[in-house]
């Protein structure tokens, strides 16, 4: 070890977590390269590594790094990061290449997040080759190397080859900034002109126009695209050969939401999707095992009208895909501030208390057909033109004889109770949590989020109470209302 230089932490801040695991990885490679590789003269090769921030950095000592070009960037999940890494090192290490890569597990996971950018999602390993030639052979052996593991598909790249953890763009290796005409800050390359120009990092592969591609064509377009059929109108995108997409609602690291007709019924349905390998975690469970809950979750309330009607779940192309009722109507968040905005502050409060039974008598029925919410918020619950609320976005939701595997340690910031943030095991206590902080904010206009107290001196309810004493101040509420709430979300 002592031909060669390396910390992980050389020349950064303290770890932000124990977990060491990447960085011995990059250890016993090192270890294993060193009589192997060599520098120019002959001599063993050395690298510096350094933790900054989420990324270990890898630099061979005389080596160069160009300021823009082709890079590389290798997918990885929780549970493949090891693997990766393992076999992508030997092949960098013997190059002498340039490269960083997520410090920890819990930084791949939050690189893989359903709400990750898109424009930056996946990106566990990063390579600067040299040159044009060297990009391209580093990434033919990288391919080689990894095939077979798994990992999420890079939005703003290129694959090397169908299903390969290999992606390609062209951008800038040394990172330049410059404030926009509307204020924001971008990242630059430099045209042919040595003009600054943006280098866009968006949820598609956009080159920029002067760069010739020096990689081979990937061949068959990869699952993003794959399987789409065209419809009766030739401008329409057709998926699972039945729903014909109208429109996109939102765009997500874990997939897509549309506004979609069935081409069966003509019913007007929402097409959910969730792509392989996103919101991994190590026990190997995806964004598409979080789709399955949902359509078990919405299977189980079907009868009951509690929640849209499932229509069908299928696959395409690696993605998978829930078809659900359309739900008339706008979410309650929404109708809250409409609401509100409409009458005033104060002569909302009649129309609001009267959705408040509604939502609790939502969640009375929710529990009694077996069903922990677990994710009860304003942006999840429709209100239809009649006032009737419903629930929507059940990925979070527990069935009765549902699987024990669930994400603990999820929910919605001020709306999930303590203890469930905490990775406690699902219950409707929590729930009833939610309802309060659901209720507050229907009530207030406002969310319950409190920041952390350091140090912590008072418990939550005491927190609350403040909070909601200065949040009802002029409101004209009946005397039980506030310790109801306060009794919902009590410690």
């Amino acid at each position: 070890m002592a031909d060669f230089h390396f910390s992980v932490l050389s020349g950064a801040a303290p770890a932000e977590s124990d977990d060491t695991r990447l960085a011995d990885v990059l250890d016993r490679a090192m270890a294993a390269a060193h009589d192997a590789a060599r520098g120019p003269a002959g001599e063993p090769a050395r690298w510096r590594a350094r933790r900054a921030a989420m990324w270990c950095h890898v630099v061979p000592e005389g080596g160069e790094c160009p300021a823009q070009g082709w890079k590389l960037h290798v997918s990885a999940t929780p549970a493949s990061a090891v693997d990766v890494l393992t076999r992508a090192l030997p092949v960098l290490l013997a190059a002498r290449s340039t490269f960083k890569f997520a410090a920890t597990h819990d930084h791949v996971a939050a690189l893989n997040a359903r709400n990750t950018s898109r424009g930056h999602s996946g990106k566990f390993l990063t390579v600067y080759p040299e040159s044009d030639d060297e990009a391209v052979r580093l990434a033919l052996e990288l391919h080689r190397a990894t095939v077979g593991l798994p990992g999420p598909r890079i939005l703003s790249d290129r694959p090397y080859a169908p299903g390969s953890l290999v992606h390609y763009r062209y951008g800038a290796f040394i990172e330049e900034r410059r404030i926009t005409n509307d204020g924001f800050y971008a990242w630059t390359i430099l045209d042919p002109d040595g003009n600054p120009v943006e280098d866009q990092r968006i949820g598609r592969y956009t080159p920029p126009p002067w760069v010739s591609c020096p990689f081979p064509e990937p061949g068959a377009r990869g699952p993003e695209h794959g399987g789409n059929a065209a419809g009766a109108d030739r401008n329409e995108i057709l998926i699972g050969t039945r729903f014909a997409v109208r429109e996109a609602i939102r765009h997500t690291n874990k997939g897509g939401v549309y506004r979609a007709t069935d081409t069966e019924t003509g019913g007007q349905v929402v097409l959910k999707e969730a792509r392989p390998h996103v919101a991994a975690g190590e026990n190997g469970r995806d964004a598409r095992d979080l789709l399955r809950a949902e359509a078990r979750a919405l299977e189980a309330v079907a009868d009951l009208g509690l929640a849209p009607r499932p229509v069908r779940l299928f696959t395409q192309s690696g993605h998978l895909f829930l078809a659900e009722e359309m739900i008339p109507g706008t979410t309650l968040g929404q109708w809250t501030a409409d609401l509100i905005g409409e009458r005033g502050w104060g002569p909302h409060l009649a129309p609001a208390l009267e959705t408040a039974v509604r939502l609790a008598e939502l969640m009375v029925k929710a529990h009694g057909a077996g069903l922990i919410v677990r994710d009860f918020t304003p942006n999840n619950i429709m209100v239809r033109p009649d006032g009737t609320p419903v629930l929507i976005d059940l990925e979070l939701a527990v069935t009765a004889g549902g699987p024990d595997d669930v994400p603990l340690r999820a929910g919605t910031p001020g709306f999930a109770a303590p203890e469930q943030m905490d990775g406690a095991a699902p219950d409707p206590a929590a729930d009833r949590f939610a309802l309060g902080a659901t209720l507050c904010h229907l009530l207030t206009g406002g969310p319950p989020y409190l920041l952390d107290e350091h140090p912590a001196a008072r418990s939550v309810t005491e927190r609350l109470a403040e909070w909601l004493t200065a949040r009802t101040q002029g409101l004209d509420l009946p005397a039980a209302v506030v310790p109801l709430l306060l009794g919902l979300m009590a410690d």
